[in-house]
C-alpha cells in the first residue's frame, strides 16, 4: 500500500520567507531544519519550483498549472498539498516491487546515479572547468552550464535557467556529500531499510520456527502411532511364545516313560488321573498333581468335603 503521508501546511519543511537559492543552493543546502537534505518534500519543492515570481515547471513530464512559486512556506505547502504530492502519488502503481531494505537502497542508488545528469547547457557555452558539468556532479535536477558556476539559484526573469549564470530549479548536495554525516533523509531512508531487514529477519526466525514445532508435532504422531504399534506387535510375540511353549509342555508330558503321578511330578508335569496320563501344570491341574489327586468339575479333594451328601 502506497504511503500517502504528508506533512501539514503549517509545520512544512521550508522557511517561512525562503528563497530557492538560500534553501536549495550548495551553501544553503546544509540539511539542517528547514533547508535543502533535510526532507525529501523540501528536496522535491527544490526540483519543482522555481524563484519568487518564476512558475515554470521542471520536476514532471506533463507541466503542473497554477504553481505559486518557491518563496514562502505557505505559498509551498499549498503547492504541494495542492499539486505536487497529488502528482507524485499517480506514480504509484499495483506494480511497485515490495517495500524492502532492497529497493530501499535501489531507489537511493537511483537518484545518486541521476546527480548532474539535469545540465542543460545554454548559448554560452562553459569557458572553465570551473563552469562545467564536471562540478555539478553534486546536482539534483535541472541547472544551467555556462560562464557561471553551476548553481541551483532558481529561475532567471524569463522563467528559465540558462543564459543566466548559476541558475537551476534543483538542489546542490555539494555541501552536505563533503560532510561525514552526509544527506539526513538519505541517512533517515537507511534507517527504515534497516528496521526492515531485522523484519524481514523476524520474520523469516518465526516461519523457521513455525516449521520446526510442525516438524516436531510429526515426529509426536509418529512416535505414538510406533508405540501403539510396538505394543500391539509384543502382545501377538506374547501369544506365539505362550502357544509354543504350551505345545512343547504338552510334548513332554505326553513322552514320560512313567505315566504317574510321582513319574509326572518328576518331570515338571501334573497327572491326569482320568486319563492316566501326564499332562502340562496350569491352574488347578497344578494344584492336582501336586496333590495327587483328580480335581474335574468341582469335586472336592480333602477331608469330609469329598463326600456327598446322600
Amino acid at each position: 500500500v502506497p504511503w500517502t503521508d504528508q506533512p501539514e501546511p503549517s509545520n512544512f519543511p521550508w522557511p517561512a520567507t525562503g528563497q530557492h537559492s538560500d534553501t536549495c543552493a550548495g551553501n544553503a543546502a546544509d540539511g539542517t531544519a528547514n533547508k535543502g537534505g533535510s526532507c525529501l518534500a523540501t528536496d522535491i519543492v527544490c526540483l519543482c519550483e522555481g524563484s519568487n515570481g518564476h512558475t515554470n515547471n521542471f520536476c514532471f513530464t506533463t507541466a503542473l498549472t497554477g504553481l505559486s512559486s518557491a518563496g514562502t512556506q505557505a505559498a509551498v505547502a499549498g503547492d504541494w498539498k495542492a499539486k505536487i504530492h497529488a502528482e507524485c502519488i499517480k506514480s504509484n502503481s499495483a506494480t511497485d516491487p515490495e517495500l524492502t531494505a532492497k529497493t530501499v537502497e535501489t531507489q537511493i542508488s537511483t537518484i545518486f546515479a541521476n546527480l548532474g545528469k539535469g545540465a542543460i547547457i545554454s548559448g554560452t557555452v562553459p569557458n572553465a572547468q570551473a563552469h562545467s558539468g564536471s562540478v555539478s556532479n553534486t546536482i539534483l535536477g535541472a541547472h544551467g552550464l555556462n560562464t557561471g558556476v553551476p548553481e541551483c539559484g532558481g529561475t532567471q526573469s524569463n522563467g528559465d535557467v540558462i543564459g543566466q549564470a548559476s541558475k537551476g530549479v534543483c538542489v546542490n548536495y555539494k555541501k552536505l556529500l563533503a560532510s561525514q554525516s552526509g544527506i539526513p533523509w538519505v541517512a533517515a531512508a537507511r534507517s527504515v531499510a534497516a528496521k526492515l531487514d531485522e523484519i524481514q529477519y523476524i520474520a523469516q526466525k518465526a516461519t523457521t520456527l513455525v516449521s520446526a514445532a510442525n516438524d516436531l508435532e510429526q515426529q509426536m504422531m509418529a512416535g505414538l502411532l510406533l508405540g501403539n504399534f510396538l505394543k500391539q506387535d509384543q502382545t501377538s510375540v506374547n501369544g506365539a511364545v505362550n502357544k509354543q511353549t504350551t505345545a512343547e509342555e504338552q510334548n513332554k508330558c505326553k513322552a514320560a516313560t512313567k505315566q504317574t503321578a510321582e513319574g509326572c511330578e518328576a518331570i515338571g508335569c501334573g497327572y491326569d488321573n482320568t486319563t492316566k496320563e501326564c499332562k502340562p501344570k496350569t491352574g488347578s491341574e497344578t494344584t492336582a498333581a501336586e496333590t495327587g489327586e483328580a480335581s474335574k468339575e468341582g469335586a472336592a479333594t480333602t477331608g469330609c468335603a469329598k463326600h456327598k451328601d446322600k
